[in-house]
């Protein structure tokens, strides 16, 4: 709940005792949440990175908030699985308490697969309105099938209202979710997945330079900068260089 001055200063004039509008306190946002965990054979590394071998991911608060991973199967040897989330609060802030303000969610969101590899990346953002986006390779509907995906999203919020998650469960605020996965198989096989947004009001809307966005105070909201689909490729093919060195030594020790 949002505070309220105890008292407005007051000031006589001309035997009329006037009063100043009282001050609002400032919001404090609860700080953002995320982590990421990795599947080894000897159990799971969870943290804000993790790295088990042949799968790997991070979650970045600032100066852009993201989360990516990568995850690679090695044929018949291991299987591999990366997820992370990532979620904090926003407010709108400025201009007149209560007008409904356009917020724009740049995004960029990539689950690129290898061979029969499992990828999933997902945000979503629920403030007055909600919205989301979600590419996979496999049943998540409009987004099935799509390795990459760039474009501004759009909710609407009230100024002066903190729109806050808390804790681990996605309520209100923004929400960003990637998985990967290469399971034991014939072949290397896996994916790299990332998250990233960047919110903003709304430049055509009325008055917008009255207003700015508030986030979680240890998240960023720097433009994300995301390898391009060029360095994937280059990445995946030092796993298989990899995956094929590390089958080359367990057949020379047996």
């Amino acid at each position: 709940m949002r505070g309220i001055g105890a008292c407005a200063a007051l000031t006589a004039f001309g035997g009329l005792v006037l009063g100043t509008a009282p001050a609002r306190a400032a919001v404090t946002l609860p700080a953002g949440s995320g982590f990421v965990q990795c599947s080894t054979t000897s159990g799971l590394i969870t943290g804000t990175s993790c790295n088990g071998g042949t799968d790997s991911g991070l979650v970045t608060f600032s100066p852009d908030a993201g989360v990516s991973g990568s995850a690679f199967g090695l044929g018949l040897v291991d299987e591999a699985n990366v997820f992370g989330v990532l979620n904090y609060s926003f407010e709108v802030t400025g201009g007149t308490p209560g007008t409904v303000v356009p917020v724009d969610i740049e995004t960029t969101l990539q689950a690129i697969p290898n061979s029969i590899g499992l990828v999933f990346s997902e945000i979503q953002v629920a403030a007055n309105t909600t919205a989301s986006f979600v590419i996979c390779n496999s049943a998540c509907g409009a987004g099935t099938g799509e390795t990459n995906f760039s474009g501004v999203l759009e909710v609407e919020a009230l100024s002066d209202t903190a729109y806050v998650t808390t804790g681990p469960s996605f309520n209100q605020g923004v929400h960003l979710e990637v998985e990967a996965g290469g399971a034991r198989g014939a072949s290397f096989n896996g994916g790299m997945v990332s998250a990233d947004p960047h919110l903003f009001v709304d430049p055509s809307f009325p008055d917008a330079a009255e207003y700015s966005i508030l986030l979680s105070p240890n998240v960023g909201n720097a433009v994300p900068t995301i390898p391009e689909p060029g360095t994937w490729v280059l990445m995946g093919v030092g796993f298989v260089g990899l995956a094929g060195l590390r089958r080359r030594l367990r057949q020379r020790v047996a």
